[in-house]
């Protein structure tokens, strides 16, 4: 069992960032459509719920992080290609969704990321979802 001391993190904790964002990767691997708690996350990375606390503040915060620090950097040339291809937005659209779904089946917690609820005005994906948007309508609008 860890003794933890109250207070500020010490100077070791930066790394402990990256290690419960791996834990909660672990844990949305596992159930990828079950919500998950921050007392299962903080056991999993072997830290205490306080932690978690300090570094993301609650769930959403978690979340947005994991969004922002992994998913949206392994989206983000799959993003940049789609909003290039204006001339033929629907062959773009379509190579797209297979890079989209070619990660979303190697990496089950990305899925969960697009899934849970995120407060009001803080949709990290929302990048993601306007140029999928764009694509589709310029798709539509080619035939």
């Amino acid at each position: 069992m860890r003794i933890t001391r109250p207070g500020r993190p010490s100077a070791h904790q930066p790394a402990a960032r990256a290690l419960i964002l791996d834990a909660l990767v672990q844990v949305l691997e596992a159930a990828p459509l079950a919500r998950p708690s921050l007392r299962e996350v903080a056991q999993k990375a072997g830290v205490s719920p306080a932690l978690l606390h300090y570094h993301f503040g609650d769930l959403p915060g978690l979340m947005r992080c994991l969004d922002q620090e992994r998913a949206l950097p392994m989206l983000r040339p799959a993003l940049i290609e789609l909003r290039a291809a204006k001339p033929d937005a629907g062959a773009a659209l379509v190579r797209f969704l297979q890079k989209w779904t070619a990660l979303t089946l190697r990496h089950r917690w990305l899925t969960s990321c697009l899934l849970q609820p995120c407060p009001e005005g803080a949709d990290p994906l929302s990048e993601c979802g306007a140029i999928v948007c764009s694509a589709v309508v310029s798709a539509q609008q080619q035939g």
